[in-house]
């Protein structure tokens, strides 16, 4: 008997494993975002308008900037196209040659593309003053180009 429940067990498909793995993890999403507006609704109502408006200005001035992000993605998008282009070319160009490949570049420079993107985001929503937009994002896209290029171009497998 033990048998046939080993059996039973191990013929459930990995969908339904994973669906319940997303449903738990969307539980504790909307679960955390609820607990946060509950806390966010507490303070407005129980403080005084000072803080009311500290709260308030800081939601919008977020929003404002988020919005700005989301109107410079097609340039960012733009940038990443070209660059990996650039860096294809590179590779072909290399592998025609029959030059040296290395794996140790590209394994280095692929983490730092996305982690160029999320520090110069997070600098932008959180730093203090008003600065323009175009002195975070263009040189987050050209930098953020320029390690995906180099780690397209020392792509070792074949595309």
């Amino acid at each position: 008997m033990n048998k046939t429940s080993n059996k039973q067990y191990s013929d459930k498909s990995y969908s339904t494993i994973i669906s319940a793995f997303l449903f738990m993890i969307g539980n504790l999403i909307l679960s955390s975002l609820s607990a946060w507006m509950i806390l966010i609704f507490w303070f407005i109502f129980t403080t005084d308008s000072s803080f009311k408006s500290v709260i308030i200005n800081t939601t919008k001035l977020i929003w404002a900037r988020l919005h700005l992000f989301i109107h410079y993605i097609p340039f960012i998008t733009v940038i990443f196209v070209i660059f990996i282009i650039d860096g294809l070319v590179q590779r072909d160009i290399r592998k025609f040659q029959c030059a040296r490949e290395s794996a140790f570049i590209f394994h280095r420079l692929k983490p730092l593309a996305s982690q160029m993107c999320c520090v110069t985001f997070f600098c932008y929503m959180c730093v203090p003053i008003n600065i323009s937009s175009e002195y975070f994002f263009v040189p987050m896209a050209c930098l953020s180009g320029l390690f995906i290029k180099l780690s397209v171009e020392n792509f070792k497998k074949y595309v």
